[in-house]
């Protein structure tokens, strides 16, 4: 398998739309900024990243098959809103009456109707009627353990009429509303163990009632249980980290992450 890989990358024929890269990357973790000859004079987390060389290119048979590729995906792009009035007819000859039928269908029903439409008031009111009922459901879907089925059935009914539009808007204010009603619930405390450790790279911030937060504290539990108290000691002192430990407090001037990166040759 090695060999016929190095096979292939030897031939002198293939062009590189973007070059091999060698690069060279260095961390250096500082636990306890505060500690040492000169407190926080370095800081948390140091990466050095130095790459030798990026090349990038492009052939004139690459340049043409990458501007086919734009044009193909433009085309997809503008057929999507037609493409349901489409007929059910692969030939040109002989069904001109089809064709002559899409035609039609497509100006008067996304120009003409379409418009006309967007500005009735009855539409705008069942539109954003619609978008309510939309929104009071999923956000009793996405707070209930198990939602009603009459809860479900009005949520497939909105995602049916609704574009993608109007559902990613009216999903994302749902978001926004289920994370003030988490912010909002007192949270439960928290002493010491491996969860603490988001002081260590955050500066003690506390966690956000997010599900995105409370599926990273089960995994971190779960690591958590899983090591003894010898092999948690080791590891807290591999890494200089206690679970006593209290917040920094930093100075204003203090930089906690650090990131250099070098490019040699372009």
């Amino acid at each position: 398998m090695l060999l016929r890989m190095k096979q292939f990358i030897d031939q002198e024929n293939i062009s590189y739309v973007l070059g091999p890269i060698m690069s060279e990357a260095k961390l250096k973790l500082v636990p306890n900024p505060d500690r040492g000859e000169e407190p926080f004079s370095l800081p948390k987390m140091l990466i050095n990243v130095v790459m030798q060389e990026l090349a990038l290119g492009l052939t004139d048979r690459q340049f043409q098959d990458l501007m086919h590729l734009v044009e193909s995906l433009d085309y997809m792009t503008r057929s999507q809103y037609y493409r349901k009035y489409r007929p059910a007819v692969k030939e040109y000859k002989d069904n001109s009456k089809h064709w002559w039928k899409f035609a039609y269908r497509c100006v008067v029903e996304e120009e003409v109707r379409r418009r006309r439409q967007n500005w009735d008031w009855n539409h705008m009111k069942q539109h954003r009627e619609l978008c309510k009922a939309y929104a009071n459901a999923y956000y009793e879907k996405k707070i209930a353990k198990k939602p009603k089925p009459d809860i479900e059935a009005t949520v497939a009914h909105c995602e049916k009429v609704l574009d993608i539009f109007n559902i990613t808007l009216v999903r994302k204010q749902v978001e926004v509303k289920l994370a003030r009603r988490g912010a909002s619930v007192q949270p439960t405390e928290q002493k010491g163990g491996w969860m603490s450790w988001s002081g260590w790279f955050g500066g003690g911030e506390q966690q956000q009632g997010t599900a995105a937060a409370s599926g990273s504290q089960g995994i971190a539990q779960k690591f958590e249980e899983a090591l003894t108290p010898a092999e948690k000691k080791k590891l807290y002192g591999a890494i200089d980290y206690s679970e006593d430990a209290l917040p920094l407090d930093y100075p204003k001037e203090f930089e906690e992450y650090v990131l250099d990166f070098q490019l040699n040759q372009l």
